[in-house]
């Protein structure tokens, strides 16, 4: 390359750990690609803002934020999560109906190692069918969801060191496909008592390094980031959840996520850091999370 520009070099899928999908596997053997850090963020400039079915107070469509979603187990993160996942990786429309997706990837780094696949196909299939009804042929409805799906990658990471090193390789290939405009990751504390064993300063140092490389793949990239967490004390004082300072300087914008007395009304609320309280209550459905917008 000429010697007054500076260039980098990757593979356009690199390694990432084994329990990634197998079309990631397949393609380790794709040439190296190479673009001047003009073209870089030239590309992430290109991305175009995702559009969310979230109620717009909650500021999820509109934040120019790394954001995360807090609450107790059983109160439909995973949920939201998977309603992001459908709204970016389905098309837009198909012959004309309708689906109000983004013809769009995404990369959904699964911590617990949880993740319901079959609940999300489900998901997908019922929306599709109750968009497409009486117009879309069950044909067409399964193309729907092979191509839909081929856009979504599903990776499981076991432990801090797998996770790290897939978000510093994930920087790599997302710089090459342009598509990838969304990061979700559940549970991000997934590994906080693990690290903790190894000293009070363990866990500290854990968020201080996620958190370098959520910035940098959000900051050079321009990558929508969600992910969800756990509060590390009781839900009365979840809002002075104090990870480290690094990591509050990257997440700004806090969801609360809590599920109501009668078992079946959801809420998400903003952090009390902000002036609008006001909970959007959610039901969950055979479509997945249906907001009271």
């Amino acid at each position: 390359p000429p010697q007054n520009k500076t260039w980098t070099t990757f593979r356009r899928f690199p390694s990432l750990p084994p329990s990634s999908l197998p079309h990631l596997q397949q393609s380790f053997n794709v040439h190296p690609m190479r673009f001047t850090l003009e073209q870089v963020f030239t590309r992430a400039k290109a991305r175009a803002p995702l559009i969310f079915e979230v109620p717009q107070r909650l500021g999820v469509s509109e934040s120019k934020e790394i954001t995360e979603i807090v609450g107790s187990s059983g109160t439909g993160k995973s949920e939201v999560l998977m309603l992001l996942a459908a709204n970016c990786i389905l098309p837009v429309q198909w012959q004309g109906v309708p689906l109000y997706g983004n013809d769009a990837s995404v990369v959904f780094l699964d911590l617990d190692c949880r993740f319901p696949l079959s609940r999300f196909t489900k998901l997908l299939a019922a929306r599709v069918a109750h968009l497409g009804e009486g117009t879309l042929s069950d044909e067409v409805q399964q193309q729907i969801l092979r191509e839909s799906l081929a856009r979504f990658f599903h990776i499981q990471c076991y432990s801090l060191a797998q996770t790290l090193e897939t978000l510093d390789k994930l920087h790599k290939w997302v710089r090459a496909d342009n598509s990838v405009r969304l990061l979700l990751i559940d549970n991000i504390t997934a590994f906080h008592w693990a690290e903790r064993a190894y000293g009070p300063n363990a866990t500290s140092d854990m968020y201080t390094r996620l958190s370098g490389l959520l910035s940098r793949l959000y900051e050079t990239l321009q990558l929508k980031i969600v992910l969800t967490r756990v509060p590390l004390r009781s839900a009365d004082v979840a809002s002075k959840d104090f990870l480290c300072r690094e990591w509050m300087s990257v997440v700004r914008l806090h969801l609360y996520s809590e599920i109501l007395p009668d078992g079946k009304l959801h809420a998400l609320k903003t952090s009390p850091s902000h002036q609008d309280t006001n909970p959007c209550h959610f039901l969950i459905g055979d479509c997945g999370v249906a907001f009271d917008m």
